[in-house]
């Protein structure tokens, strides 16, 4: 008797633990997936060789979004079970939620080896192939598929993006048309995977614009629109992605690399700086970094960018050269750079950039014939490189050839009509063959777009007199005045990216001091007295403020720093010495609309408010 009650006992102990598999799979099933963790790591400390166990661990862990830990347990159960293609397929599934794209598509063709007619292995390898731009091959993989399969959405979508990669547009844009609006996400993501940007940002837009504080919405869409050529809008929803994460180091990559398009260069410096500071290792921040210092003129400071990003990267070339590039810039060790230069157009002989740079650089030391070569052969291998073009005319004009010079600043002027640098050439070289009224169209344009360009200025005031136009130019001469000497020339100072990089309170506390420094060591800086009032206006010091506006109309300053101070003062609630400023102003050059709406601001503020 008392044998049979231990028999029942033990029966009852076992039936009540049941198999940990079914109580995982209830678990999961339920959604309370770290009850299943729990139940399957008990099982596998009790019986670690449990492939099923390790399988189904996997399988939870993966859908808790811990798909490193999860590749651990496959393995373990495709060591054990190296036949089974639900292994496989999960196996498949977590290395695709990784991002190993290839390992993947190995652990697809594993399962449709073993199991030819599994569907989530040939739709995952159509998506894989459609990625990998192999469209034919990935068509071949939904032709697998039942019909009702393939009918899914994203069958329909794989369909789409293959038939785009082929250029069969009749056929992919019939797709597009038939699918719902509210799969606007989705659709757009697989547009720009299948590289039709343009329709992408379309759908993206959409959704970017009913998720306007959800980061993915936002950068999706202005990625689209990047790739798109659409700059502006790429703008929008770049900054707006990186104003909901200032720290995601992609987002602040890509909004710069369209600042630096529109021309926005000193906010892409900032921005890159603050950046390179957040993520140290971002090897591609640090190039484009370097890159945008450089295109401004910092070359001191792209030296040191470059110093950084070659500490992760050491064997890039292209780095060695633009750094070697920067240094024969300033001057700096030109036979060792000349010589990186050279080795790199020889290891690179269809690179343009690399023969711009190597040419740019023999020019700069006095090696005329050996630039003039290299900038044909850039010229040769990308005749839109603009600043290969540039870099030739200003070889022949410097050389006293104005006539050689010309078709070339013509050139870099048509490819791109907003570089002011192209339209003062091209106006500077008409000047010197004595066509003054040729020069006037793109001088006139080029002091449109950068109105206090001093270099500018100065040829389109030569050319307007040279024109027999002596009131206008008298006019332009008097801005030149206005605006003091042309230092565009100058060195840039070293050390402006490090100063970038701080934290904004820093950067003011700095500034700042600067600020103060040169007014007490100069007090009759104008400019930077201005600047100080400036700093004055967003404080309650009324009067230093008041103070320091005497200093500066005393020093009679020119119209444009007069200006700038009256806004400050406005700002600053003292709209009585505004006013006073922009009176002295108008004496200077006359009224204009400008100062009439700032004269108006000081005298009626509650307009404005």
């Amino acid at each position: 008797m008392r044998v049979i009650w231990c028999v029942l006992l033990l029966c009852t102990a076992l039936a009540a633990q049941s198999d940990p598999i079914e109580s995982a799979v209830d678990a999961f099933q339920r959604g309370d997936l770290a009850g299943a963790e729990q139940i399957l790591r008990a099982a596998l400390r009790i019986h670690p060789a449990n492939a099923d166990a390790d399988g189904m661990l996997g399988l939870v862990l993966d859908r808790k979004g811990d798909h490193s830990g999860a590749t651990v347990f496959y393995k373990k159960a495709l060591a054990a079970q190296p036949q089974a293609p639900s292994l496989w397929n999960n196996y498949g599934n977590n290395l695709l939620a990784s991002g190993k794209l290839l390992e993947a598509r190995v652990a697809f063709a594993k399962v449709l080896a073993l199991q030819p007619a599994h569907p989530n292995a040939a739709m995952q390898l159509a998506r894989i192939c459609v990625v990998e731009k192999k469209p034919e091959e990935a068509l071949r993989y939904l032709d697998r598929l039942p019909a009702d399969a393939q009918e899914t959405d994203v069958g329909t979508l794989v369909r789409m993006q293959a038939l785009y990669e082929l250029h069969k547009e009749t056929e992919a844009d019939a797709i597009l048309a038939r699918i719902p609006s509210s799969s606007d996400a989705a659709v757009g993501e697989a547009l720009a995977t299948a590289g039709q940007y343009a329709k992408a940002e379309e759908y993206l837009a959409r959704v970017a614009a009913a998720s306007a504080d959800d980061f993915e919405a936002q950068y999706r869409w202005g990625l689209a629109a990047s790739h798109a050529g659409d700059n502006e809008h790429a703008l929008t929803a770049l900054t707006a992605a990186h104003r909901i994460d200032p720290k995601n180091a992609a987002a602040a990559y890509d909004l710069a690399v369209v600042e630096d398009r529109l021309g926005k260069t000193s906010d892409a410096l900032e921005l890159l700086a603050q950046t390179a500071n957040d993520a140290p290792g971002n090897a591609d921040v640090l190039s484009l970094l370097a890159r945008v210092a450089a295109e401004m003129g910092y070359f001191d400071d792209a030296i040191a960018v470059w110093d950084r990003y070659l500490k992760l990267r050491p064997h890039d070339d292209t780095a060695v050269r633009d750094r070697a590039f920067a240094e024969t810039a300033l001057g700096q060790n030109m036979e060792s750079s000349l010589a990186e230069l050279r080795k790199f157009a020889h290891a690179h002989p269809n690179d343009a950039i690399g023969h711009f740079e190597l040419g740019t650089a023999e020019a700069a030391g006095g090696h005329a014939d050996e630039a003039e070569r290299e900038l044909d052969r850039a010229l040769q291998l990308n005749p839109a490189l603009t600043a290969a073009h540039l870099a030739r005319g200003l070889l022949a004009y410097h050389a006293g050839n104005s006539s050689k010079a010309l078709p070339n600043f013509k050139e870099a002027a048509d490819e791109q009509p907003q570089n002011t640098t192209a339209l003062d050439r091209l106006g500077e070289a008409l000047i010197a063959l004595d066509r003054a009224d040729d020069a006037l169209i793109p001088l006139r344009k080029a002091a449109e777009l950068e109105p206090r360009n001093s270099r500018v200025l100065l040829h389109l005031g030569r050319a307007l007199a040279k024109a027999g136009h002596d009131d206008e130019a008298a006019g332009v001469m008097a801005r030149l005045r206005e605006l003091g000497p042309d230092h565009s020339a100058a060195t840039p100072p070293r050390g402006l990216v490090s100063f970038l990089g701080l934290p904004p309170e820093e950067r003011e506390r700095l500034y700042r001091a600067g600020v103060e420094r040169t007014v007490r060591a100069n007090p009759a800086n104008a400019e930077a007295q201005v600047r100080y009032l400036e700093l004055l206006a967003n404080g309650a010091d009324s009067a230093a403020i008041q103070a320091t506006a005497r200093k500066i109309l005393d020093l009679k300053p020119g119209a444009a720093l007069l200006t700038e101070a009256a806004d400050a003062l406005i700002r600053a609630g003292k709209f009585d010495l505004a006013k006073a400023f922009i009176n002295e102003a108008i004496t200077i050059v006359g009224p204009s609309g400008a100062l009439q709406f700032d004269l108006t601001q000081a005298e009626h503020p509650r307009l404005f408010n």
